[in-house]
């Protein structure tokens, strides 16, 4: 007989009504039926706990838990926390899932072994779907740290949710609270220190929901700034080690925070007082200038901001404050193609 480990289905939630029953109706209705699904409440305003409770009542295996609003890396944690599954994985509110996406995973996973298997997805816009397909071949043993890391990075695959985790091989791993934009890559190169088994679903079946209004979108310049200096932490880690794939992935890392952190600190009204840290950026930027076209994690538009403030930092910060440029930067964004 196959075995069918629980999985824990962890989903953080905060004035998410209008899109949560799309979300917990795709969880309640996967084919994969060993599931503890835990409703995090982040001290939601709008009815959102009334409709976990509603879906409480009507299906034994999913347990609400209600908190003060505490942001979603705590949130996360708490799902954490209280899971009971052999694995556990998320689910953002106002994304959903295939029918089968827990059912091939897990399949996946008997497969190989391994302790984090991830599947490709698709960002979702109101208009039309878009794939994200990962194709770096993954060897079947165990992965020391670097390598593990160099995979993530390879695939551009930061997202926790496209993932079901071995809470055995997590351990006492958590999100760390201060990261309010980029969470997920804190929690996943932190996991990837530990080394282990990876694989991968070559099917989409993650629908990440692409709302321009959400935080990842655009957040505040604290955020991407502390998502910087971790790049900067990670990069400088891999030059002792001397692996040079491993440099050059985190480097284009360091090149992408580093633009989208200056592009965020130049958006907001105290741009004056972010501007000692956009230039010490403008200097990291400047210093691997030559590296910034070969950098796969910067978009287009990320890489020509870059380049407009290294070559022109002042005139770049004057136009960031020109209401028109402002707006149309900020759509840019939300649109991710930063």
């Amino acid at each position: 007989m196959l075995q069918t480990p629980l999985i824990s289905v962890i989903v953080p939630i905060y004035n998410m009504a209008p899109w949560l029953p799309r979300c917990l109706n795709s969880i309640v209705g996967q084919t994969y039926k060993n599931l503890e699904i835990l409703l995090i409440d982040d001290g939601s305003t709008d009815n959102s706990l009334e409709i976990c409770q509603q879906y409480a009542e009507k299906d034994p295996r999913i347990k609400v838990i209600h908190q003060e609003n505490k942001g979603l890396p705590s949130t996360r944690n708490t799902g954490i926390e209280h899971a009971t599954g052999d694995f556990f994985t998320f689910v953002d509110a106002d994304d959903w899932i295939d029918k089968n996406c827990y059912l091939l995973l897990t399949q996946q996973q008997r497969n190989t072994n391994a302790d984090m298997v991830s599947c490709d997805y698709y960002y979702a816009f109101d208009t039309h779907l878009k794939n994200r397909s990962f194709t770096t071949p993954i060897p079947t043993k165990h992965l020391d740290p670097a390598q593990f890391l160099l995979l993530l990075l390879e695939q551009l695959n930061p997202s926790v949710c496209n993932k079901i985790y071995r809470r055995s091989w997590v351990g006492k791993m958590r999100f760390d609270p201060q990261y309010t934009i980029a969470e997920d890559w804190y929690f996943v190169t932190h996991l990837a220190q530990k080394g282990g088994r990876m694989a991968h679903v070559n099917s989409p079946l993650y629908f990440y929901y692409q709302r321009p209004q959400s935080m990842i979108h655009f957040g505040n310049s604290h955020g991407w700034f502390l998502a910087q200096q971790l790049s900067i932490e990670l990069y400088t880690s891999s030059q002792k080690q001397g692996f040079f794939p491993l440099q050059r992935a985190l480097l284009g890392q360091v090149l992408a925070f580093s633009s989208a952190f200056s592009l965020i600190a130049l958006l907001e009204p105290n741009q004056q007082e972010n501007f000692p840290k956009v230039l010490q950026a403008r200097q990291i930027l400047r210093k691997h200038v030559s590296q910034i076209f070969k950098a796969k994690s910067m978009g287009i538009a990320g890489k020509g901001f870059a380049f407009l403030l290294i070559v022109a930092p002042k005139i770049t910060a004057w136009g960031c404050r020109i209401p028109i440029v402002n707006n149309l930067l900020k759509q840019a964004f939300a649109k991710r193609s930063m």
